[in-house]
């Protein structure tokens, strides 16, 4: 079925196309009074809002297009114009096509229950909600999609492309969720509202916060373990109840340019674990800290180095802090803790308790943490740099608690030393099997004075 572009189609109660047929729109339609169609349960019908075409749903119904609940086999395809002036679900396959505008009135909302790719425009007004609200077995994929609007909650998993996310606005949300961004790096909203259990992932670039990212209470992740760095720049802080950050090349926190604070807090668990190394990095303008702590426990895993540097303006220290421990429990290089040039710019490892920093080197057989560039050392009272437990320095042995993978070489065996100082004579012979007589070899002259020697006794008279 086809309504031409000069046709305007007002539904006004329940309409049901035949399993297996298409709706193709070129003109208007105008869902009113508790209007619903249905796509089918089994088979699926598709409706096709052609470009050019405009869909006005205005429906009181709660559902404008409706399939079957599990499979959601029906099919909404747009390619022009959709038009949401009342609160309604998608009960059904949902594509917005490149050059498609779908459109949410102030305060209103769309569960999109079953979303696939959406490309083009979304605008939501103020107050208004695009609900990716359900998963059938694909993720909802956002690819060159311009969103404009104040609130966007996604409720499953979606994917994102590449996206401009400038006009998320300060409503943007995540419940329950999943954010992935397919290519480049994934840059997080900030001011974002989240419940539950929220993840971000860069599948393929790096994973940024530029600004506050606040989940107290909850539980977030931001993964970018595929092919990418986590970064929490200058200005950027992330909080919630347990935090994870995952990155493939490396976990960055702070800027040594900014003069803005970076920080990550959990309240029960902060877990870092990277392919690469883990660094915390102090800034240049006063106050520009780099701190990760956790009010539970907090682990780090990294195949590289950890480093803690303090910066170069004042109170730029580089700071993990651990309530009640600090653990260590792989470092595949060295930890490098090195103060900074401003006044107060310490670099500190640091747990409450008094007896637990652990460290686990698994490729060194001693050493592997450095204090100001001093190998095996544990704390640099006159910067404040190093380990510290119980508010404390640390001891090594007590409360730095250093495990090695590798076994180091046997030591050679001590050489006894006389009393006065001189190496002991050896008291065995050392016989060295060459072949060849170890006496000095004879001279010419030697052996002709040994001849005319033994000649003479040769000549000698026999006495009778």
């Amino acid at each position: 079925m086809i309504t031409s572009s000069t046709a305007t189609t007002n539904i006004s109660g329940s309409v049901a196309l035949t399993p297996g047929k298409t709706w193709g729109n070129d003109g208007t339609v105008n869902f009113t009074g508790a209007s619903t169609v249905d796509l089918g349960d089994s088979t699926a019908a598709i409706f096709n809002n052609n470009a050019g075409g405009i869909v006005n749903i205005g429906s009181s119904a709660g559902w404008s297009f409706i399939s079957d609940p599990g499979t959601q086999v029906g099919q909404i395809n747009n390619a022009g114009t959709i038009n949401v002036n009342n609160n309604t679900s998608w009960e059904a396959a949902f594509n917005n096509f490149a050059g498609a505008t779908l459109n949410i009135a102030a305060g209103k909302y769309v569960s999109m229950q079953n979303g696939q790719n959406i490309a083009g425009a979304v605008n939501i007004g103020a107050g208004g909600t695009l609900w990716v609200s359900e998963w059938h077995g694909t993720d909802t994929f956002f690819s060159n999609t311009t969103i404009g609007g104040t609130v966007l909650i996604i409720n499953g998993a979606s994917v994102f492309g590449a996206l401009d996310a400038a006009g998320f606005g300060s409503g943007f949300g995540i419940t329950n969720g999943e954010f992935q961004q397919a290519s480049g790096d994934l840059m997080v909203p900030s001011n974002a509202s989240y419940s539950g259990v929220v993840r971000y992932v860069a599948q393929s670039g790096d994973l940024i916060v530029p600004g506050l990212v606040n989940a107290s209470g909850f539980d977030i992740t931001l993964d970018a373990s595929s092919n990418g760095s986590v970064k929490v720049l200058g200005g950027g802080s992330v909080s919630g109840a347990s935090v994870s950050l995952l990155g493939n090349n490396g976990i960055i926190i702070g800027e040594t340019t900014s003069s803005l604070p970076a920080s990550v807090q959990a309240t029960t668990l902060l877990e870092i674990a990277t392919s690469g190394s883990f660094k915390l990095l102090g800034g240049s303008g006063p106050g520009a800290y780099a701190a990760a702590s956790s009010n539970g426990a907090l682990t780090v895993d990294a195949s590289g180095d950890v480093i803690l540097t303090g910066g170069s303006g004042s109170g730029t220290f580089a700071h993990l802090l651990g309530n009640p421990d600090v653990v260590l429990a792989t470092v595949g290089g060295a930890v490098r803790l090195d103060a900074g040039s401003g006044a107060g710019s310490y670099a500190a490892i640091e747990s409450v308790s008094p007896s637990s920093v652990y460290a686990t080197f698994p490729n060194l057989a001693s050493g592997g943490y450095f204090v100001n560039g001093v190998e095996g050392a544990v704390y640099d009272a006159a910067t404040g740099t190093g380990f510290i437990a119980g508010g404390s320095p640390a001891v090594l042995a007590s409360n730095l608690l250093v495990t090695y993978g590798l076994t180091a070489p046997p030591l050679p065996p001590p050489v006894e030393v006389l009393p006065s100082g001189g190496l002991e004579a050896p008291n065995q012979t050392l016989i060295v099997a060459t072949g060849k007589s170890t006496e000095a070899p004879e001279t010419e002259n030697d052996r002709d004075a040994l001849k005319k020697s033994e000649d003479k006794k040769k000549e000698a008279p026999v006495c009778k």
